[in-house]
């Protein structure tokens, strides 16, 4: 089977744009993901925040990775401590450098009463707060980049479409004149 020229031009154009819309929204997925997570984060701080919790915490586990994506590594530990009801609770938390004490070692943590897997390492159990900026920030950037990528993608597609029909369009002419002579 053969194709005419203007049918295999319009093949590529078809294929461009389904190439187009199906990165665009691979870019969009990954993107968003990070946005989920950026939000979550946001919320749980400011959660933790409004009513945060101090205690002293059992280190069960500590495990640093000195390329954990950090210049100074990764540690994620496992904590038990003691809620302001009596309950023991664990939860895993993870932060940047070697380890703040080793395992059996105490910190202090500040945690949320609705939420006791979520913790925070804190330095002053008298006066904390943990900062929100940087994740605002982060939530900002990435719903930006995001709504940038679904414009760009939309308007490359428009523009496509758009050169498609003009294409189809002189085409057509073309033939008609052709028949009229």
């Amino acid at each position: 089977m053969t194709f005419s020229s203007s049918a295999r031009r319009n093949l590529v154009k078809r294929s461009t744009i389904t190439i187009f819309a199906a990165l665009g929204s691979i870019l969009c997925l990954l993107f968003m993901t990070g946005v989920f997570k950026d939000a979550r984060t946001l919320i749980r701080d400011e959660a933790l925040n409004r009513l945060g919790q101090v205690a002293s915490a059992h280190v069960d586990s500590a495990s640093y990775s000195p390329d954990g994506g950090d210049p100074n590594g990764w540690t994620t530990d496992v904590l038990t401590y003691t809620t302001s009801t009596g309950d023991k609770a664990t939860a895993t938390t993870g932060h940047h450098g070697p380890a703040a004490t080793e395992k059996n070692g105490s910190l202090h943590i500040a945690y949320n009463p609705q939420d006791t897997s979520y913790v925070r390492i804190i330095d002053n159990p008298q006066s904390w707060r943990i900062s929100t900026l940087g994740d605002t920030i982060q939530l900002g950037v990435g719903i930006v980049v995001t709504a940038g990528i679904i414009l760009l993608t939309c308007l490359l597609i428009i523009a496509l479409l758009r050169s498609n029909k003009k294409s189809t369009a002189v085409h057509q002419k073309v033939h008609r004149q052709k028949a009229h002579i």
